[in-house]
């Protein structure tokens, strides 16, 4: 101090920030190291198992957060088992606490964990945002769900766990599935199968059935009356055509017997005249015979003989 000036020198060996803003400057740095680190890269995120048997719960066992998981996990999944693993949310010993329930959960085998409680002022959240319950999340072998405060809160332990709900019974419908929906999503992929079961059944009869015609057609049985068959059909086309070709012959015969009959000597002879023979000569003149040639006259229907009796001049002879 230098009164004769009025001033003073001061030496720095140690300057820390204080008040609210240098905590929001420590959150800040603590976000930068966390993340050089690689704690809250999108590639270190597990998956949530589908259907847990175990789920743990660190909260406070005070709190309204545990009922609401209570409910939602016993209305949606009745059937896992909920394991509560009371933890201080608040206070100085609050990222201890809750780092040694993380511990125990992953001693129980857990198959998901939930670490959350209600909403507060920023400073009830203060353990949320702690290095220690950061990398107790991080390192945990089990997956995850950060549900710290309401929705508008936002802690690092939201951004280092493997799923982040805006609530502690938005966590819950997270971690579980709803049992009702598992049994429609079953009664769904059995009417499913049953259909499928029923086509494969009705293709595999289609082609047996195609394979019992193949075998039929293949057997000497089948070949056999095949060819039967064939022959009768056979059979009927040749008597088919020998009917045919008898009657046209029959009735060219028929014709050809009414064209002769037309052209008959006994059509004329029917008409009255009548064929004079000399023996077997027929008679066309007189001159062919003399008085005593016995002559044989054909009637139309029958003959009779005569004698040459006297030859008349212009006339020829006499019978």
């Amino acid at each position: 101090l230098y009164e004769r000036d009025g001033a003073f020198q001061l030496y720095v060996t140690d300057l820390q920030p204080d008040g609210a803003g240098a905590k929001a400057l420590a959150l800040e740095q603590l976000k930068k190291k966390l993340t050089a680190m690689g704690v809250f890269d999108s590639s270190a995120k597990r998956p949530l198992p589908a259907m847990p048997q175990k789920i743990g719960m660190i909260t406070s066992d005070t709190g309204a957060a545990l009922q609401d998981v209570k409910n939602v996990i016993g209305r949606r999944y009745p059937i896992g088992h909920l394991l509560v693993y009371p933890a201080l949310v608040q206070g100085e010993n609050a990222a201890n606490s809750v780092c040694h329930a993380i511990q125990a959960a992953e001693r129980d085998s857990c198959d998901v964990l939930i670490v959350g409680r209600g909403g507060g002022a920023a400073e009830d959240l203060q353990a949320f945002n702690t290095e220690a319950v950061i990398m107790a999340i991080y390192h945990c072998t089990i997956p995850v769900v950060s549900a710290v405060g309401h929705e508008t809160d936002w802690t690092l332990a939201d951004a280092a766990a493997d799923l982040r709900a805006p609530t502690p019974s938005a966590a819950a419908e997270l971690a579980v599935p709803d049992v009702q929906h598992l049994m429609q999503t079953v009664q769904e992929l059995g009417r499913r199968q049953e259909a499928a079961v029923i086509r494969i059944f009705q293709q595999k009869e289609q082609e047996l059935r195609r394979m019992q015609d193949k075998l039929l057609l293949a057997s000497p049985q089948q070949r056999q009356q095949a060819a039967q068959l064939e022959l009768q059909h056979i059979r009927e086309r040749l008597e088919h055509g020998i009917n045919r070709t008898l009657e046209r012959c029959s009735t060219q015969l028929m014709q050809q017997a009414e064209r002769l009959d037309m052209l008959s000597p006994l059509k004329i002879l029917g008409r009255g005249y009548a064929l004079v023979y000399h023996g077997e000569d027929l008679i066309h003149s007189g001159a062919q015979v003399q008085t005593g040639d016995l002559l044989r006259i054909q009637l139309a229907r029958e003959s009779v003989y005569a004698r040459v009796a006297e030859e008349k001049e212009g006339t020829g002879h006499g019978i």
